[in-house]
């Protein structure tokens, strides 16, 4: 739009406005349990700090009156009614509701009668404190806002914080590989495929993060170095070919995570680095032409024992990734 008169207007009519509202934590928590406060919407992040974290939080509060604002958006339901999906601050959201549940207890120094308590455990008078003096900023957009709105809103204010690639994976809701992976990351049979493989936790969404970048390998075969930096990733998972062979594409990550479990990977080594190079042999050695030889996968199985090696020093990570893939090669050959 070249026109600076039509854009201005064109910005005043569509850009997003925000509603604040204070709310008492007495409040949020009333409000979180009757459902109208989401803060578990698809693009959100798990829970990932811990319990000092969360006090700190109520810390912060009680001590200076402020925490930052948080965000939300209304989403209609089918009935009619509606809600509010939380946009940014679910952490914050959640260590305040977590405490009034007695979810965990509290870990600061001060003050002092608070410490290792739960909520419950707290002088009535200072439960009345919590509930009716602190309070806390939620700003709620005007509309609902589209799929890569909700993406680009997530991820830029998660540049100023350490969010895992598996939770930057799972913020991309307007990408096609999204609710492919997502679907098989919930499949029960496939969760137990992923703890067996030694995927012990999926706080961080580490599924999502080890599933794709074993997808990746399907269709970047062909390269030797097996790069598999996040930037790479996240630009790959983003631009979704109307090609992809989702069947086989799944299939590498089945044989892939089986195999895991005939590989040790000790302390100090990257199980990334071993599925990638697992994956990028098994794509080069057993698929060809849409399919895979199960007689040269079950070589992988019979008496198999390779570790993982240590490699360190610079680019370490890329040492140990063809360092291993070498292994490999030397094992099947």
């Amino acid at each position: 739009m070249s026109n600076p008169i039509e854009y201005v207007n064109s910005l005043r009519n569509n850009r997003i406005e925000w509603k604040k509202e204070d709310k008492t934590y007495a409040d949020l928590n009333t409000q979180i349990e009757k459902g109208r406060f989401n803060l578990n919407p698809e693009h959100q992040r798990h829970v990932v700090h811990n319990d000092r974290w969360k006090s700190e939080v109520l810390h912060s509060q009680i001590f200076h009156g402020d925490i930052p604002d948080v965000y939300f958006h209304p989403t209609e339901q089918e009935d009619g009614t509606r809600i509010y999906d939380s946009l940014d601050g679910k952490q914050r959201c959640s260590a305040i509701y977590d405490y009034l549940n007695d979810k965990f207890i509290y870990k600061i120094d001060e003050p002092k009668f608070m410490k290792n308590k739960k909520f419950s455990q707290l002088h009535p008078a200072f439960q009345s404190f919590l509930k009716d003096d602190c309070s806390i900023t939620i700003r709620i957009s005007n509309r609902t806002l589209t799929k890569m709105e909700i993406q680009s809103f997530f991820q830029k204010r998660q540049n100023f914080k350490k969010t895992s690639g598996g939770e930057h994976l799972n913020s991309c809701i307007t990408s096609r590989r999204h609710d492919k992976v997502k679907q098989y990351i919930e499949n029960q049979s496939n969760i137990e495929k992923l703890e067996k493989a030694g995927f012990k936790k999926n706080d961080r969404f580490q599924y999502m993060e080890c599933v794709s970048y074993i997808l990746r390998v399907f269709t970047n075969y062909e390269d030797t170095d097996i790069e598999c930096s996040p930037s790479r990733l996240k630009t790959w998972f983003n631009n979704d070919s109307v090609d992809s062979n989702y069947d086989m594409e799944f299939k590498l990550v089945d044989i892939t995570l089986e195999l895991l479990n005939f590989i040790k990977v000790r302390g100090g080594n990257s199980r990334k680095n071993a599925y990638i190079s697992c994956a990028w042999y098994i794509r080069n050695y057993c698929f060809q032409n849409n399919d895979y030889n199960m007689n040269k996968i079950a070589l992988f199985k019979r008496d198999i024992d390779i570790e993982l090696p240590q490699v360190g020093g610079e680019h370490s990570n890329k040492k140990q990734r063809l360092a291993f893939k070498q292994q490999i090669e030397n094992y099947i050959e």
